[in-house]
């Protein structure tokens, strides 16, 4: 099993791609939900000055979205231009259906996002905005297109003698006759077969080298699944204010983070309701360091949630501090995503008004001191936990509301906690 700051480090990796992603011009107009699935398919890749990122003649395999650097464009010696910061390339052959028309030499350092063609293509089809900008590209350079095209020509036809344009090794040879044995000898002349039980035998330990093999290699990639459901109407003590029953509950979402086996690994990618997540190196700090950090988080969630159910209430004293006191039963949980949740049950229990009216209400989601509603992670393994847990409604961070879609369950995004009052006042 995986220590949490692995996690912890490839979440903020992971936001930190999404960013320079959603910073690229081309990408720029897509939604988060394009970026997210843009980041799992594309390799940032580092080139020195003089690295090769593609070269004429070959096969287009990968498309690149630079980041920064320059690169300088050639064919045959010859310069045609350079891209660079912001810029693409590679659409061309595998649009063009062609080869590379050129050579992209790296002259400072480069860094690009690269996508493979069989992920490349399955994007452009999905996504207009993308497809539109690509192919107007390869519609501005007919020229390009065309010397794309005459590459794969050249490997396709590589001299002009073989018959209706055929490869060399492809022409069929005279038969040869093979020696005339007597029939005393043909027994003796093949190899003996081998025995049935032998090759058996054989397919059984490679398969069980195979299967010991994958049960002790442990991948780069950790795996998160829908964890316990807490309702935390029942962990919050208020003294100091009046408090009001709670009709209904208020469920804190938690997700469980591992590091499987390629065995175990293998087992979850067939299963529904469980991300598999690439763990890209380890994180700098000790486990202890990181684990201190996201329990701060999660109590400070607490804190903010207070804040924001005093405010709703009305209840804030003029200098803006709480005037009553609250405590929370200690959960070994962590991380910011509990303060939504926390600040509707806290208001509901301030409040003369029943905001949950028997209802089982599930939440997940950050807060700011301003009362905002920030997004989390894992919202759709979140989401299948809330429904198992027999939930009626749901509230995400608006731009994460579609990670939830598929789960049979109301799902609703929220901006604010104003905005979850006001939705739990209507419904």
């Amino acid at each position: 099993m995986t220590t949490i700051h692995d996690f912890v480090h490839d979440r903020e990796r992971d936001q930190w791609k999404r960013s320079l992603l959603q910073a690229h011009p081309l990408l720029s107009p897509c939604p988060a939900r394009v970026i997210r699935r843009v980041a799992s398919i594309a390799d940032e890749v580092a080139f020195g000055p003089g690295d090769v990122l593609a070269e004429q003649g070959r096969s287009a395999v990968w498309f690149f979205l630079i980041h920064s650097g320059t690169a300088g464009i050639t064919r045959d010696g010859v310069p045609l231009g350079v891209v660079g910061a912001g810029e693409y390339y590679g659409e061309i052959p595998l649009l063009g259906r062609g080869m590379h028309p050129a050579t992209v030499r790296a002259i400072t350092p480069v860094r690009a996002f690269v996508i493979d063609c069989q992920r490349f293509l399955p994007l452009v089809d999905d996504v207009r905005s993308i497809s539109d900008e690509l192919y107007a590209s390869v519609a501005r350079h007919p020229d390009l297109v065309e010397l794309a095209r005459a590459e794969r020509a050249k490997r396709i036809h590589p001299t002009s003698w073989s018959p209706l344009g055929a490869r060399p090794w492809a022409v069929r040879q005279p038969l040869r006759r093979r020696p005339h044995r007597s029939p005393r000898h043909r027994f003796d002349a093949d190899p003996p077969p081998r025995p049935r039980a032998l090759v058996v035998a054989i397919a059984a330990a490679v398969l069980a080298t195979a299967v010991v093999v994958a049960a002790l290699y442990h991948p780069p990639y950790g795996v998160v699944s829908p964890g316990p459901v807490i309702d935390v109407s029942h962990d919050i003590e208020i003294s100091g204010a009046a408090v009001h029953p709670v009709h209904g509950r208020y469920l804190l979402l938690t997700v469980h983070a591992e590091r499987p086996s390629l065995l175990g690994l293998t087992v979850v990618a067939l299963e529904r309701g469980r991300a598999i997540e690439r763990v890209d190196s380890p994180a700098t700090g000790s486990a202890a360091d990181v684990r201190h950090r996201l329990d701060a988080e999660f109590a400070q969630s607490q804190r903010d949630a207070v804040l924001v159910a005093a405010g709703a209430t009305r209840l804030l004293g003029p200098s803006g501090r709480v005037p009553f006191a609250v405590r929370f039963r200690h959960r070994d949980v962590v991380g910011p995503s509990g303060g939504l949740i926390y600040a509707l049950a806290v208001e509901d229990l301030l409040s003369s008004s029943d905001e949950a009216r028997g209802r089982v209400i599930a939440a997940t989601g950050e807060l700011d001191a301003a009362g905002d509603v920030l997004p989390v992670g894992y919202v759709g393994e979140k989401a299948t936990a809330a429904r198992r847990a027999g939930a009626q409604l749901l509230l995400t961070p608006t731009p994460e509301t579609y990670e939830a879609e598929g789960v049979r369950l109301p799902v609703t995004g929220v901006s604010s906690v104003a905005d979850a009052l006001r939705l739990l006042g209507e419904r």
